[in-house]
């Protein structure tokens, strides 16, 4: 599976854990800073480790990844598969995936702006811990950082003592931080509507703290509640920032009369550490072969050595199709194999270097060894490193339907020379990596030659 569909799924699915175990355990209570500190740590994780990738010991084996790659196939009549012409569904996806990313980054982008734009218009009044600036638009007043934004036609109307109050905890608890880090996660997983549900659950828990810092100041539940209600008519909204009118007012409403949960549901907040434990193993955690491992490769022979599991997989220039493209492209089907009726799916295995080229040279004399397992057979465990090679037959295997023929040794080498001479052909690689330094790794490719 492709590194970014991967982390995608990953990412996504630890924030449904932590969002579910948030509705069912925590959106009721009124420990709001417990609340939020567990959404920035739900959000954070969510982002982050699925891009770890750290190796632990295990007792199983893996098939080789190479044997699930699907075959190029070079049928007689003409050099490119038909199946291989025009972008795969991954290509398709890959493009739209980007293209909203970048369209909403634009949209982040264009908000920021519009922010930069209404500072520029107004008056600026500095304060110790904050800016007040007056504008003459009508928006709610709301604040960015260290910046409140107020109307000056709301501003010299009404006091805004207990407005300004709300948005001073806005300030002081660095709540932008947390809605530009929602925003990221919207980009990024624009897809997913639980990124969408999330940035509204922060900004909820973002004003049941602002009112709660409001009340403990002294100010009149009843005078400040009458205060927000006054709010709600004819004013317009700011995205990416934190209003004081926002459609959340019943709730917050709700909230402000509620009785304080008791001490003892902080406990629920300990379910955090299971789930993010059980998460953390599965998607930030490789296993490797306990019993195959370095140890018995030298020191002094490390620059050889091949990693068969590196953190992050060597990857063609344009992705896997458009490789398998060129290799239907490059090979030539040999004349006498098509005189001769020969036809077979051939196994090669090489070796891309730190910089992302294919060591040319060929082993066993480019002979053909055993076959390799059967469709749906287990392969044998693969160890964690092994020496350099170059390019390697791995097996030979008629086509389906063809196994009764009897083909000599000479007539399948026939189709083997082909396949090392486009396998040795320049390609360019981005290498594979481990602990973060460039490595070499190895790749294995079926290629089968079809006669029609």
């Amino acid at each position: 599976m492709h590194s970014l569909l991967l982390y995608i799924l990953e990412s996504g699915i630890c924030l449904m854990v932590f969002f579910l175990l948030y509705q069912v355990f925590l959106k009721k209570e009124t420990y709001y800073r417990l609340n939020r500190a567990y959404l920035l740590f739900a959000l954070s994780f969510s982002l982050l480790a699925p891009l770890l990738n750290i190796s632990i010991a295990a007792g199983t084996s893996s098939q080789l990844m190479a044997y699930r790659i699907e075959p190029v196939i070079v049928n007689s009549l003409s050099t490119v598969n038909p199946a291989l012409s025009g972008w795969d569904s991954w290509q398709y996806f890959t493009l739209v995936y980007w293209m909203v990313v970048a369209i909403l980054f634009i949209r982040l982008l264009f908000n920021l702006s519009r922010i930069l734009k209404i500072y520029r218009m107004g008056n600026v009044l500095f304060e110790k811990s904050f800016r007040l600036i007056l504008h003459p638009l009508n928006y709610p007043p709301f604040s960015f950082f260290w910046n409140i934004f107020i109307s000056r036609k709301h501003y010299s109307g009404s006091q805004m003592e207990e407005i300004i109050e709300h948005e001073k905890a806005h300030v002081r608890q660095l709540h932008s931080f947390d809605i530009l880090l929602a925003e990221l996660l919207i980009i990024f997983q624009w897809f997913n509507p639980l990124a969408w549900i999330y940035k509204i659950t922060v900004t909820e828990n973002h004003e049941f703290l602002a009112d709660e810092a409001v009340l403990h100041r002294g100010y009149s539940s009843d005078a400040y509640q009458l205060r927000i209600i006054a709010q709600l008519f004819g004013i317009r909204s700011m995205p990416a920032t934190h209003n004081f009118n926002q459609s959340i007012i019943q709730k917050r409403l709700k909230m402000m009369e509620k009785p304080k949960s008791s001490s003892i549901s902080k406990l629920k907040l300990l379910l955090v550490l299971p789930a993010a434990l059980a998460l953390f193993y599965v998607f930030a955690c490789t296993s490797t072969e306990s019993d195959l491992s370095t140890r018995d490769v030298p020191d002094t022979e490390e620059e050889s050595l091949v990693y068969l599991k590196p953190d992050v997989a060597a990857e063609p220039a344009g992705g896997v199709m458009e490789f398998r493209r060129f290799i239907a492209k490059n090979v030539i089907y040999p004349d006498e194999a098509k005189k001769n009726g020969v036809q077979g799916k051939v196994y090669i295995q090489f070796v891309i270097d730190e910089k992302g080229k294919v060591i040319a040279n060929v082993e066993n004399n480019g002979k053909i060894p055993p076959p390799p397992p059967a469709e749906g057979e287990k392969a044998a465990p693969p160890p964690e490193v092994t020496k350099a090679e170059g390019i390697v037959v791995v097996g030979y295997r008629p086509v389906d339907g063809d196994e009764s023929a009897d083909y000599t040794e000479e007539q399948k080498q026939l189709l083997i020379d082909e396949a090392i001479r486009v396998i040795q052909m320049p390609y360019e690689w981005t290498p594979a990596m481990k602990d973060w330094k460039p490595v070499k790794t190895q790749w294995t490719i079926p290629i089968q030659f079809l006669l029609q």
